[in-house]
């Protein structure tokens, strides 16, 4: 955030990274969604997609479903308009999007489940996530979720790895698919990954790994590591370059906006900004 100095620390046993604990989080959600987060709309498009596969996959029946964590409900309403009835639950962001299909868990009965619930980006946010996937796992059958695993070899400062993103200090816990697979064991439940982002944890019986044996998901995966550099893009995905590229500066625009702002706050307190990391 442009003035504190923070220690991660890397667990030994699953390569887990996490800050130590975050005093200064109620400054970074003072805006819920950062002026950052420029891939919001793009990244529910992509999630609707791969959603609609792997819950064709693992409750073919789509009854009782749940978006935690959802903003501003824009997925929950995607997936309404794709025939999944989902409800949304945020305790942070105003629904905008999908009103009148909000769900408050702390007014819901433990024993009322859901055949699965999603969480897109939501993990990396939390200071005490064991006490999350605790929640969630005991509310739901299934728990569909993003976020990035931690690049190999690790990172040894929070320069060399975007996801880290210290400009919000939103970002507090980082995650390998050790240490989820140390979430499944735990919780007594199976564990399925796409290498890079998008996890399953479930208590459903599944036949095939759903995110190796339907087509669109590979595409998507294969997509989604071309954007983080662990692949290449093919002749057919060329069209996607220039959005990219466009949101990329679109980022990095905001980012020098923020930069800027820090600059003008410390000009006005007459105390120097620390100097942002390169990259």
């Amino acid at each position: 955030m442009g003035r504190y100095e923070v220690i991660y620390s890397r667990c030994d046993q699953t390569g887990f990274i996490q800050t130590e604990p975050p005093y200064w989080l109620d400054e970074a959600y003072q805006q819920v969604i950062a002026d950052l987060d420029i891939g919001l709309l793009q990244r529910n498009a992509e999630k609707v997609e791969l959603a609609c596969e792997v819950l064709r996959q693992i409750c073919p029946d789509r009854r009782r479903l749940l978006d935690y964590g959802g903003g501003y409900g824009v997925f929950t309403r995607m997936m309404r308009d794709r025939g999944f009835p989902f409800r949304h639950t945020d305790a942070y962001c105003e629904c905008l999007f999908a009103k009148g299909f909000e769900v408050d868990l702390a007014d819901t009965p433990k024993q009322e489940t859901f055949d699965c619930i999603t969480a897109w980006e939501v993990f990396e946010h939390l200071e005490d996530p064991m006490t999350v996937f605790d929640e969630l796992l005991g509310r739901g059958k299934s728990l569909l979720f993003s976020t990035i695993l931690v690049p190999d070899p690790t990172p040894t400062s929070a320069d060399q790895w975007w996801y880290f993103l210290p400009e919000t200090g939103q970002h507090v816990s980082f995650y390998t698919q050790q240490s989820l697979q140390y979430v499944a064991d735990r919780f007594g439940v199976a564990f399925y990954t796409d290498g890079v982002a998008h996890h399953l944890l479930t208590r459903e019986t599944v036949a095939h790994d759903p995110f190796r044996d339907a087509g669109p998901i590979r595409q998507f995966i294969n997509k989604l590591k071309a954007k983080l550099g662990l692949g290449t893009l093919s002749r057919t995905e060329a069209a996607l370059q220039a959005g990219e590229a466009l949101r990329q500066s679109d980022y990095q625009l905001a980012l020098q906006r923020l930069h800027q702002s820090w600059e003008r706050d410390a000009a006005n307190q007459n105390t120097p900004p620390i100097e942002p990391a390169d990259g």
